[in-house]
Parts: structure tokens; C-alpha cells; sequence
């Protein structure tokens, strides 16, 4: 059997999914030197995972724009980038984690700590609408793979939820977006900024992150006496109508339970209502932004269940079980059961597990209740 036949046999196995040495010697009928001579002439193509006994060979994919290995960066809370690892695209959908400081690990899937970056809700689609065309993108976000996802996070996935960017393209759009800071408005201002920025809005050209939530919203920067405060507002449509009434009235609604959760002890973002322009405008300061550059790592409670957990019943179900793993402490698995009562005493029936976070806490496995 000539050097090329080999080659390609090779090629084939790995193709279905990372494989061991000893898979593949026993897969082909070659011994180990044979084995060994063979990768190395594959270099290109196959990488080595991990070490030692737990060493095994990946076929690297390229997804469309020509890459298959993609740096991680996360922001700092003092707003310098910092390398996390890198994540490599494999054939059959599989990914390899090579963090900086800890042994690398095979997911059969997008790795769950990437999962909150991808766009969705309202914002979501503005970004699909903004760069889906021109990244030749399916115009419906339900219909992204991975492969279109990590296409559009490492060309514009400067400032998506959490701290993370994928890709030095993206980081690089982090430095020319914030220097300088974008669209900074002073307090006394909203009144008049709010309503040009609705409109924007609604035309498709939501200023801010691709933060997600069906309500229309947009991003700001405010400057106060406190420095630079990153912002998420919720609109309502004009409030001339029955229906723009009714859901202004939602969110001095929501702007009242906020308030409510707060006196209670337990962390909620800090809101603010604006009424201008015929809308009614709720302002809630970013938990996951700190100043002006500065980010915090956040994760939904829907995607450290489903890593974690694999149940997606309900908020207090899920905090009992994260407890019983030592992932979350007792006091904050006691503030969920007390956000989920009070979620159903005032009928709120959006409590999917996209609408509570949490933050990374000491060591991979902790994590603490993000205000709500």
C-alpha cells in the first residue's frame, strides 16, 4: 500500500471524529512508527489533542473563511484583552478547547461558554441585518449554523454579551469601536437622544451590543457623576395608541419590580424611566460593563444548565440541583427560589432560563447569582 492510499485512510477515520493511536493502528492495520510517519505528513491537516495517554489526532476543518483555528480573548474588568485559549474547528461539528491554563477538552458542540455570544432577539436581528448580507448569512438567525455563527462573531462579535471576543478580527474592531467611547450622552440628554436612537431602532440599526431579549431596545454609554454607565433600553411604541399604552405601562411595571427585588435584598439591575418623544423609554444599567472598556464574565442560566444540569424545568429546580454540585452557594440558590415565587405571584410568564444570569465565580465550576 503506497504513501498517498495511506494517507487518505487516515483522512477517512478521522473524518467521523477525533480518534486515539490506538483506534487508528487498529482501525488501518499499521503499527505505531507507521502511525507516526503518516501524521507527520499530515501535519496540515491533523492536529494532536492533548498529551500523554490522553493524547489523540483531529482532522482541522475549515469553515468559509478559510480558518480553522480561532483565538478566544476576554475582556478585563479594567478593559485590556487578555488571551483565553484557542478553539479549534474539527471535522464531524466536533471542537477542541485548548485553554491557556488547564488541560484542553473535545465538545461535540459550539463549547457552552460561547453559546450566550450568539445573536438573538431584537438586537440579534438588527446585527443579522446589518452584516448577514454581506457575510452571505441565511436572513432568519434560526437557520445559523456554528459554522455562520463563528463566521459573523470573528468579523463583529466585538461586543456581545459577557466579556468574551472570538478572533483577532473582532478584538481588533473592539479597539477602533471604543476608542473613543461610542455615542456618550450625559443624563440631562437622553430625553432628546432616546427617541432619534428608537428610531434607529426600528429600522434596523440598533446602536450598542448584540444583547439579546425580544423587547426593542438599544445600547448607550451615559455619563454621570458616577463616570460612564453602559446601558440597555427597553421602548415601548408610541403610547398614543391602546397597545403603545399598555406596554408602557409593562415597563414602568417592570421598572416597579426591579425596584421591588431591590428592597428585598436581592441584586437587580438598577433602572431608570424615561418618557419622551411619545415613548416610554426603561434604562437598566449593564451588570456584565464596567465603565467605559472594562466587562465581566456572564452566563445564562440556560446555557450552564444545559452543560451542567440538562433539565431546563425551572428556575428553582435547577438552582437546587447547581447547589447539590457545589456550583452555587446556598444563599444564592435561596435568592432563585425567591426570584421564581416571586416571578409567578406577579404573573410573569417570561422566566425562560435566557432571562438569568450568572456570573463566573473562583475556579471553572463557580459561579455567582447576577443582579436580575
Amino acid at each position: 500500500m503506497n504513501l498517498s492510499t495511506q494517507q487518505a485512510q487516515v483522512l477517512s477515520r478521522l473524518s467521523s471524529g477525533v480518534k486515539t493511536a490506538r483506534e487508528l493502528t487498529s482501525a488501518l492495520g499499521i503499527s505505531q512508527p507507521t502511525l507516526s510517519r503518516l501524521l507527520e505528513s499530515l501535519i496540515t491537516q491533523v492536529v494532536k489533542l492533548g498529551k500523554a495517554r490522553a493524547t489523540r489526532y483531529g482532522l482541522l476543518r475549515k469553515i468559509r473563511n478559510g480558518e480553522s483555528h480561532y483565538p478566544i480573548y476576554r475582556v478585563t474588568p479594567e478593559g485590556d484583552i487578555a488571551p483565553l485559549g484557542e478553539l479549534l474547528i474539527l471535522a464531524n461539528n466536533q471542537f477542541w478547547w485548548e485553554p491557556r491554563d488547564e488541560p484542553g477538552e473535545l465538545f461535540d458542540y459550539l463549547p457552552w461558554f460561547l453559546q450566550d455570544m450568539r445573536p438573538n432577539g431584537f438586537m440579534g436581528r438588527a446585527f443579522a441585518y446589518a452584516h448577514g448580507r454581506e457575510l452571505d448569512l441565511p436572513p432568519d438567525l434560526r437557520n445559523w449554523t456554528d459554522d455562520h455563527l463563528m463566521l459573523a462573531l470573528s468579523r463583529y462579535g466585538a461586543d456581545c454579551s459577557g466579556n468574551q471576543i472570538i478572533g483577532s478580527e473582532a478584538m481588533n474592531r473592539f479597539w477602533t469601536q471604543q476608542h473613543p467611547a461610542p455615542r456618550n450622552i450625559s443624563l440631562s440628554d437622553c430625553p432628546r437622544a432616546y427617541p432619534a436612537f428608537a428610531e434607529e431602532a426600528m429600522a434596523g440599526e440598533a446602536p450598542g451590543s448584540s444583547a439579546g431579549g425580544e423587547q426593542p431596545k438599544f445600547g448607550a454609554l451615559l455619563e454621570d457623576e458616577e463616570g460612564q454607565l453602559h446601558v440597555l433600553v427597553k421602548f415601548s411604541p408610541r403610547h398614543d395608541t391602546t397597545s403603545g399604552r399598555r406596554w408602557a405601562d409593562l415597563l414602568v411595571c417592570e421598572h416597579l419590580a426591579l425596584e421591588v427585588i431591590t428592597q428585598k435584598g436581592v441584586a437587580a439591575a438598577r433602572s431608570r424611566l424615561v418618557d419622551a418623544g411619545g415613548r416610554m423609554f426603561l434604562e437598566s444599567i449593564r451588570f456584565d460593563r464596567l465603565g467605559q472598556l472594562g466587562r465581566q464574565a456572564l452566563y445564562s442560566l440556560n446555557v450552564v444548565d444545559a452543560e451542567y444540569v440538562g433539565d431546563l424545568r425551572d428556575w428553582a429546580w435547577t438552582a437546587f440541583h447547581l447547589e447539590k454540585l457545589g456550583m452555587i452557594g446556598a444563599e444564592d440558590a435561596h435568592q432563585i427560589h425567591w426570584l421564581w415565587s416571586f416571578g409567578a405571584l406577579i404573573a410573569n410568564t417570561d422566566m425562560h432560563f435566557g432571562n438569568l444570569s450568572l456570573f463566573m465565580g473562583d475556579g471553572r465550576r463557580k459561579f455567582t447569582l447576577a443582579p436580575i
